[in-house]
């Protein structure tokens, strides 16, 4: 076990602080001048987890493909878990502008949004440092686009809210 690596508790444990008591070499497999110092505590801070949400699994967009397009123009209780990606599907007809924005805190981790095409090519996008990333694009025929939000690092997650409207003439 090194400084860096996880540590999985019971789902039981209270979140607060807790100490932890680490012993190596449990089945004595390795001989050692000393034994008595196999064993040490350290202290430790318990806090709430990444929760997937109920939109689980939509990592690309072949896992959402066959799925329904977003319809509500506001998504509320997202989460975006460690190096997960999430996709949703927004069906649009000729004409029509689709704006897409998520909206979060971006002090609790930095998200980025991104738009693809039917075919998965990229459109646009959109990474700043603000708490609302938003992208735009008008539709040259009936289609389906991709929005996909994902953090700026793997080991960034966040909670968000996922907002898109359509309008004909420009952006909503």
């Amino acid at each position: 076990m090194t400084l860096n690596d996880a540590l999985l508790l019971p789902l039981n444990a209270k979140l607060g602080k807790a100490n932890v008591i680490v012993k190596v070499d449990a089945d004595n497999t390795v001989t050692e001048s000393q034994e008595l110092n196999n064993i040490d505590t350290t202290a430790l801070d318990i806090v709430p987890g990444c929760e997937p949400d109920s939109w689980e699994p939509n990592h690309t967009p072949n896992t959402v493909k066959n799925n329904p397009a977003v319809t509500k123009r506001r998504v509320s209780g997202l989460t975006l878990c460690p190096s997960d990606k999430d996709t949703y599907k927004f069906a649009v007809k000729k004409g029509e502008t689709l704006t897409i924005s998520a909206q979060f805190k971006h002090s609790d981790g930095d998200l980025n949004l991104y738009l693809y095409d039917s075919a998965s090519k990229w459109v646009t996008d959109s990474s700043t440092q603000a708490d609302l990333e938003q992208v735009s694009v008008t539709a040259t025929a009936d289609t389906v686009y991709y929005a996909r939000v994902i953090a700026a690092t793997a080991d960034t997650w966040n909670a968000y809210e996922l907002l898109h409207c359509t309008a004909v003439g420009g952006k909503c």
